[in-house]
């Protein structure tokens, strides 16, 4: 969903959510990924999420700044686009809860590295959004008044 080549400049959370920034590209890509997620797409969150995990597993020496940087992008696109659901306790709940496949419309060469570093089947692997928001320890995703919202209705 989010191509490597928008962002090669390393970034903190404090520019990503500047005005400048904001408006030239957060925005910009909130409106794309909410567009997509109101014609019925319900896995944008998650995708971006399964993304934000995806670039902070990035050990490479060089590009590990970039990827963080990534990381952050995804994070606060996954918010923007989750909020977006905020008048729906349904639809916050489905966006967070349904699984999806891990590895559905990746690019094969990304089939084959996960092939060739795990035995297991690789289309049983499923996950959903707040597993991988979990997994890449996407804090204020988790702390976001929508997500709050599902957790504390998970819990009671």
């Amino acid at each position: 969903m989010i191509r490597s080549h928008f962002i090669d400049t390393p970034l903190t959370y404090d520019v990503l959510t500047g005005p400048d920034i904001n408006y030239t590209l957060v925005q910009p890509l909130v409106e794309k990924y909410t567009a997509i997620q109101r014609n019925g797409n319900m896995s944008v969150v998650f995708c971006l999420l399964l993304n934000r995990v995806y670039f902070l597993r990035d050990e490479n020496f060089l590009t590990k700044t970039i990827s963080c940087s990534r990381a952050t992008l995804c994070e606060i696109l996954a918010i923007r686009t989750f909020r977006d659901n905020g008048t729906s306790m349904l639809k916050l709940t489905l966006t967070l809860t349904t699984t999806w496949a891990v590895y559905n419309g990746a690019d094969p060469h990304v089939i084959q590295q996960a092939r060739e570093e795990r035995d297991d089947d690789l289309e049983d692997r499923v996950g959903n959004a707040i597993e991988m928001a979990i997994l890449s320890k996407s804090k204020r995703f988790i702390k976001s008044s929508s997500c709050q919202r599902v957790i504390n209705a998970i819990w009671t």
